[in-house]
């Protein structure tokens, strides 16, 4: 395999402006729930009853959010048990297939709600099968093997163009700047397939998560379990090339010391022998430089995954919860902020409140960020913040209504 970079990468490093850092629109909102609620009570008239109703109503909005995915996270918990690798707890349904087979589909279900609702989005297979064949100038050379994963899901978050710099023969050694698209945050899902990958210290009928920082695009092989490292061109003629070259002259000097111990006898016999063990130890250093080289690749990709690695597992579930919940908090603040504040009397049409939003958030993030204003609108009407009029605009409530609306949904649900 050649050392080049892979075609969709060079493609987003190409189109990259200048600068430390360059982010691809996406639906992620980067920032805290505070500091939302910050951003946006400076948008608010010096007005003492209009800041306590904004107050209330962010404090109560919050409790409403964490009760759904509360609900979630206990849903998530009992149908792990089962499939989490490293629980200490003995479950009854360990041996019964189907009710294995029921519990991982439940868990890809949840997996796949939440990583939507915190903003990460499915990579296409056709893109997981470029970045797994082609080799980074900046990465490791992996092989991959995908047919030992019995369900595989690979989900990406936060795109960006990063720097870094290199040497290579090319530019006679000369470091080089390469713009390098990253992920801010890859999780992968999987199921390994039964008796493929028990061998690297995986169980069958187990579901990973795995979730990771600022991997290449061209590195998604990196956090693949199952892969093989994969010398380059250089160095395996490092190793292959001199012991190639020793082997010829060391049959040559054979075939000499056979004639010269026809010739001289015992002296002769003697040198032979010391000929052929120093050939034996020639091939058996070279074994050990290849054995070593393959160590320094393996201890390369160990320390890539060290530092890049965020959580995993229950782990990973746990902290996608909160993530989700998150998302789903600072899209409905800011869509009903924004019809409350910002929008006429008769209300915005949808199309409206996203450039609203948009507008917003560019402005006080300096992020172009894609706001889901559908999935948004959705949360409002549900949780009962906002009207729909006949022609399809939206109003939101007043205050005091949403107040007393919001505090009856949390006391329904603690009577429950």
């Amino acid at each position: 395999m050649s050392d080049t970079i892979p075609k969709h990468v060079a493609k987003a490093a190409e189109h990259a402006e200048p600068g430390p850092h360059k982010y691809k629109r996406g639906r992620f909102i980067p920032v805290g729930r505070r500091d939302l609620e910050a951003l946006l009570a400076r948008h608010v008239e010096p007005d003492a009853l209009c800041t306590m109703q904004f107050r209330e109503i962010c404090k109560l909005l919050e409790a409403v959010v964490h009760r759904e995915y509360h609900m979630i996270a206990a849903r998530l918990k009992d149908n792990y048990a089962t499939l989490d690798p490293d629980t200490d707890v003995h479950s009854l349904h360990r041996g019964d297939l189907a009710e294995i087979n029921r519990r991982s589909d439940a868990i890809f279900t949840d997996a796949k709600l939440l990583l939507e609702k915190a903003n990460f989005r499915a990579l296409p297979r056709g893109e997981v099968d470029a970045a797994v064949s082609a080799v980074s100038p900046w990465g490791l050379n992996l092989r991959v093997d995908l047919g030992v994963f019995e369900r595989l899901e690979i989900w990406s978050r936060g795109e960006k163009i990063d720097h870094r710099v290199r040497r290579s023969w090319k530019s006679w050694f000369r470091l080089q700047h390469i713009r390098v698209p990253l992920y801010q945050r890859l999780m992968i899902v999987f199921r390994p397939r039964e008796t493929k990958l028990d061998t690297r210290g995986y169980i069958a009928n187990r579901i990973y998560l795995k979730l990771f920082k600022n991997i290449p695009e061209g590195d998604v092989d990196m956090v693949l379990p199952g892969t093989n490292v994969q010398m380059t061109m250089v160095d395996q003629g490092k190793i292959w090339f001199p012991a190639v070259t020793g082997i010829v002259i060391t049959i040559w000097k054979i075939i000499k010391g056979a004639l010269l111990v026809a010739a001289v006898g015992f002296y002769g016999l003697f040198a032979y022998l010391t000929l052929f063990i120093g050939t034996i130890g020639y091939g058996w250093r070279s074994f050990f430089g290849y054995k070593r080289t393959k160590e320094k690749y393996q201890l390369s990709l160990t320390q890539n995954l060290y530092y890049q690695k965020l959580d995993g597992d229950w782990g990973a579930l746990l902290r996608l919860c909160d993530e989700a919940e998150d998302q789903e908090y600072r899209e409905a603040l800011t869509a009903w902020f924004l019809l409350w504040r910002q929008a006429p009397h008769d209300g915005w049409m949808m199309e409206d409140l996203d450039r609203s939003a948009e507008r917003l958030l560019q402005a006080e993030l300096m992020r172009d960020v894609d706001f889901d204003v559908s999935d948004a609108v959705d949360k409002l009407i549900r949780w009962q913040l906002l009207d729909v009029q006949s022609d399809g605009r939206l109003t939101a409530r007043h205050p005091e209504q949403i107040i007393e609306s919001l505090r009856e949904m949390l006391n329904d649900t603690a009577l429950s």
